[in-house]
């Protein structure tokens, strides 16, 4: 592979659109197995944001050499996901091209902050978020289990039905205090009262709610989840699948409802026995398997316990990595 600094390529960044969608989708192909292909529609449907591509321009067809989506979560904060770089322009730029524009993308359409993750071990992309200014905001470590824990590992009380699964709705969404706030002090403060905030953890990464963003909130997708003798605490996350088509609950959220918890005194909740309680209900739903994404730190302190149901080889440690444009 010829060497980036030898090489210049003149690309052209543009917003993705249904007209692309076979390329892409067989660039996906080529590259083996891939979710994308499952979530594009929607990616190509948004208004704000969206999935945005490089074409080589020295070719006489244009052809899409890289796509990446950017998503706002709020009015002003969001999220890069899904890079794929065709395998023959690997190493030759196209990534740092396109992670320069999309955060610049970002910055321009209102977004205080843009904010994308990578593994520990990924050198050459940490190297591309620092060039474009992004800097490490903190460190997790993501789970990704495709068969849920064995009853002789961990015994179920009586299922429940699948009535306790329903869509959110603005006007059930409580108010919460993340006590994974702690990973991030200082970032954001809870206000009780009329004029409130609602905190809450989103695809690895923290965004602040105002009550009248909550209300704008309509993902179809999403469902509340509450856990079996922990009505204070539900799980927000989406039904997805496989790539053998088997059910699969991709938690992005926690949330607190009891007025202790919003208070700050999350620190008297038992972790393990939270995320223990979390999987007995998914195993109750009828999920193969789930994805969360948990602090390093609680996964440090909490590693003995929670790898009695845990998968502790499956992990995946990353850095969240962000820029700010305030």
């Amino acid at each position: 592979m010829e060497n980036p600094e030898q090489v210049h390529i003149d690309y052209n960044f543009r917003k993705a659109g249904f007209q692309d969608r076979d390329e892409i989708i067989t660039i996906c192909d080529e590259m083996g197995k891939d979710y994308l292909p499952r979530v594009i529609d929607n990616w190509l449907s948004m208004e704000k944001g969206g999935l945005y591509l490089l074409e080589d321009q020295d070719q006489n067809n244009n052809n899409i050499v890289a796509f990446c989506q950017i998503k706002f979560h709020t009015e002003d904060q969001a999220w890069l996901a899904g890079m794929r770089v065709r395998p023959d322009y690997q190493n030759l730029g196209a990534g740092s091209v396109l992670t320069g524009k999309l955060a610049q993308k970002g910055g321009e359409e209102g977004a205080s902050f843009v904010r994308l993750t990578t593994t520990l071990d990924n050198y050459p992309a940490q190297k591309v978020g620092e060039k474009h200014g992004f800097y490490k905001n903190s460190r997790w470590r993501i789970f990704f289990h495709e068969e849920l824990p064995a009853e002789n590992v961990i015994k179920s009380d009586e299922p429940r039905s699948k009535e306790s699964k329903y869509r959110l709705t603005w006007q059930e969404f409580p108010c919460v205090k993340d006590w994974f706030e702690q990973c991030a002090a200082g970032k954001f403060e809870l206000e009780l009262g009329y004029n409130r905030k609602f905190l809450f953890l989103t695809d690895f990464t923290f965004v602040g709610l105002s009550s009248s963003e909550v209300q704008t909130l309509d993902d179809k997708t999403r469902y509340l989840l509450s856990v079996s003798g922990e009505d204070r605490i539900s799980f927000l996350g989406e039904e997805t699948s496989d790539s053998e088509n088997r059910p699969v609950f991709a938690i992005n959220k926690i949330l607190f409802t009891d007025n202790e918890l919003q208070q700050g005194k999350g620190d008297r909740l038992d972790f393990p026995a939270l995320i223990r309680a979390l999987l007995l209900e998914l195993k109750a739903q009828g999920y193969w398997g789930y994805t969360i994404a948990i602090p390093y730190q609680l996964w440090v302190k909490h590693k003995e316990e929670l790898t009695r149901f845990m998968p502790e080889d499956e992990g995946e440690a990353f850095y969240l990595m962000e820029r700010s444009f305030k």
